[in-house]
């Protein structure tokens, strides 16, 4: 906090200086999808204006880590069907002989397939002296509108800035989304 002497007034004003420093360091799991979840947590984290975020994790006055797991349901529908009509018929007599075959098949047949995409993520949020003052772990799946990785990250991030930084959220916004479970 920044106090400012203006016409006898007291002001205090929050300085960027008071706001904590967090890096976001390394969050395991597959390649794409932990580079991915960094990305959209310091994303997430700077989008809030509570926090300020580094990738000096030796300037900062706290580190996130974790990892991510991604798993992939698969459901899969087949149904098919299948007709077939044939006739056959032959003659014999004195003067010869012949043999007549007809057949016809129709088959039909319609198979669907579902992949729903699930993550798990886990950070813990770590003090420069090596205490974790936080952790937390997020199970998600995708709505319509959001990946599974969003929405876990979003959950997460809101959960660590309610308990860990409390006093800065009874004035900062709630972000886009409102509904949490």
């Amino acid at each position: 906090m920044v106090e400012l002497l203006l016409s006898g007034l007291l002001l205090q004003v929050a300085s960027a200086s008071a706001m904590p420093m967090i890096c976001v360091d390394k969050i395991r799991g597959e390649q794409t999808l932990s580079t991915l979840t960094e990305d959209a947590l310091a994303s997430a984290l700077l989008s809030t204006k509570r926090v300020r975020v580094t990738e000096n994790c030796a300037k900062a006055d706290y580190t996130l880590k974790g990892s991510v797991v991604e798993r992939a349901d698969l459901k899969s529908r087949s149904e098919g069907e299948a007709t077939g009509v044939a006739s056959a018929g032959g003659a014999y007599g004195r003067g010869g002989g012949g043999f007549a075959a007809m057949g016809a098949k129709g088959e039909e047949a319609l198979s669907t397939t579902e992949t729903k995409r699930s993550v798990t993520l886990i950070v813990k949020l770590v003090r420069q002296d090596g205490d974790i003052p936080f952790a937390g772990t997020q199970d998600s799946s995708p709505s319509k509108n959001r990946s599974a990785v969003s929405e876990a990250i979003d959950k997460l991030t809101r959960e660590l800035l309610r308990e860990v930084f409390p006093a800065a959220g009874a004035s900062a916004p709630e972000g886009n989304y409102r509904k949490i479970r």
